[in-house]
């Protein structure tokens, strides 16, 4: 898969701006181009771009409120129910 390093800078202003950028745009590519990724690659690329991007790709598609446990430098994330 391909990085979205550079991109996920572009607009970074504040906690986890840039971090929601990168996810966006992995979740894009991941859904636009052939050959899905399988969700744990999509955590290995986006823990490569920033700690808090595998939670930020965990987000994405979720209704508000997502509670979350992240562990390591936050690059680990599993769900709360």
């Amino acid at each position: 898969m391909a990085s979205a390093s550079g991109i996920a800078g572009a607009a970074g202003a504040g906690p986890g701006g840039g971090s929601a950028d990168a996810a966006a745009v992995l979740t894009a590519m991941d859904r636009l181009l052939p050959g899905r990724a399988g969700v744990d690659d999509l955590q290995a690329s986006g823990a490569s771009q920033g700690a808090d991007v595998p939670f930020a790709l965990l987000a994405c598609g979720k209704p508000p409120g997502l509670v979350a446990l992240g562990s390591g430098v936050g690059e680990q994330v599993e769900p709360l129910d």
